[in-house]
């Protein structure tokens, strides 16, 4: 019997994946009428309606590749609704998901309740999808009245002025995604696999998976066509297509969002910014820069860590050494500094939020509803902390609490003023407050040095 062999991967890699059968291949345009795929349409009425796309001839359509989870989505929905009043009968936004027909109906029931708008959307989508491979939502795809695709866009490019010129049939300067254009031939059967599903992390888990690899590193540069995102399992971690920011982010948080998602809990010491981040967050500033910026080598890179069975490494560390070695112009570690913050703190005693029934849990978290109905209190902060995740303040929970809660918000959860005349009414209030906190520091090492308060550097310790 032959042994199992050990493969350890260091890689710098680009790879470029294919999407058969899609857009991607059929050059600048395709009449997408001669496909013709069938949909699942869930009207307002809340019936499942058989179509076909040609039941759209002659309309110039946006198609909207949206998920009732994604925040931007469902910010976008009023204005993509209002885009449809502005150009009735010239245009036509079709929502689309892959979600099933009872989630977006439950979502659709609650959103006309609390937003006074309708929506109608196609469910449990396959042909689009096949079609217009994507990693990420919103995704739109502009299709003239002739039934030909015309751009496939991110959510910036959707404007009243974008959609005048394309319905007056003006070609648009826009920045298009960006669909990979070839295959990765020469990679190991992992890799390949990895590639044909069209989703980079999954790309982690196929490694994981496979039956030869015992264990591995793989670093590699931009992914393309694909989005950002991570995923921790016990022996594994799978990040795609992060900054150096975000990579260390991961490294330090252990698992947790505690230093992603903005400069909160970051004190970036460079002259080159542009090489640690990827400027592909939120805001005017960096949309305006993505289809360019992230295809410059060295401004993302995607990361794959299998432990062998029964290692018992911190993963953490191991993910540390790697980023270490691959950026040795980079020093990271952790200091406590004064910084502005957005504090959850008690406000009576015994708080009313506090709950011990034993009825069955409810979570719903949207951009215009927060319920938590007898769920750990984590819940709750961890949605606060989502909502504010584009906030220069990060968010501190200062409850000391870990029990079952019971809270209900219908609104803009952006809406601080309104937000915390609810978290008042169960005892709970959300302010604005300057306190030490830990974080991340990520150094250039030609930058001059500033002196902070160390608590964990981790060129000299192990785990932590």
């Amino acid at each position: 019997m032959a042994q199992r062999s050990v493969l350890k991967l260091t890689l710098i890699a680009l790879f470029s994946f294919c999407l058969l059968k899609s857009y991607a291949q059929q050059g600048s345009s395709f009449n997408i009428m001669k496909r013709d795929p069938d949909l699942k349409l869930l009207n307002q009425g809340g019936e499942l309606v058989l179509q076909k796309l040609s039941d759209y001839k002659g309309k110039n359509i946006i198609i909207d590749f949206w998920a009732t989870w994604c925040s931007p989505c469902v910010f976008s929905i009023p204005k993509m609704d209002s885009l449809q009043e502005a150009f009735k009968g010239d245009l036509t936004v079709l929502l689309v998901t892959d979600e099933n027909a009872k989630a977006v109906g439950a979502f659709a029931a609650k959103y006309k309740r609390i937003k006074g708008i309708g929506i109608q959307s196609v469910v449990e989508d396959t042909a689009l999808g096949r079609l217009f491979p994507h990693s990420t939502v919103p995704q739109y795809v502009w299709i003239d009245k002739t039934g030909f695709v015309r751009y496939v866009s991110y959510p910036e490019a959707v404007t009243r002025s974008n959609v005048e010129k394309f319905i007056q049939g003006e070609t648009l300067d826009i920045a298009q995604y960006r669909f990979p254009k070839t295959a990765a031939d020469t990679l190991p059967p992992s890799l390949k696999r990895g590639a044909r599903t069209g989703v980079a992390t999954y790309l982690g888990d196929l490694l994981a998976k496979d039956s030869l690899l015992v264990s591995y590193h793989v670093l590699t540069d931009f992914i393309s066509g694909h989005g950002g995102g991570g995923r921790f399992e016990k022996e594994s971690i799978n990040l795609s297509n992060l900054s150096i920011c975000g990579l260390y982010a991961m490294a330090f948080g252990e698992g947790s969002l505690k230093y992603f998602g903005g400069f909160g809990r970051l004190n970036l010491l460079t002259n080159d910014s542009a090489r640690f981040t990827d400027n592909s967050g939120s805001g005017n500033w960096s949309t305006a820069y993505r289809d360019q910026w992230r295809t410059i080598p060295g401004h993302e890179y995607s990361y794959f860590l299998k432990l062998a069975k029964g290692d018992t490494s911190n993963k953490y560390r191991v993910l540390r050494e790697d980023l270490n070695a691959n950026f040795p112009f980079v020093h990271a570690y952790i200091a406590q500094e004064q910084r502005n913050c957005y504090v959850l703190e008690r406000t009576t005693e015994p708080p009313t939020f506090e709950t011990t029934d034993t009825s069955a849990p409810v979570f719903e978290r949207y951009s215009f509803l927060l319920n938590c109905h007898n769920v750990p209190m984590s819940r709750l902060t961890f949605a606060l902390k989502f909502f504010l995740q584009d906030k220069p303040e990060p968010f501190e929970d200062k409850v000391d609490y870990t029990g079952n809660v019971n809270f209900k918000y219908e609104g803009s959860l952006t809406d601080l003023v309104k937000l915390n005349e609810a978290l008042n009414k169960v005892g709970l209030r959300l302010t604005k407050q300057t306190i030490p906190i830990d974080v991340l520091v990520i150094e250039d090492k030609s930058y001059a040095k500033k002196e902070v308060s160390v608590l964990y550097e981790q060129s000299k310790s192990g785990a932590r």
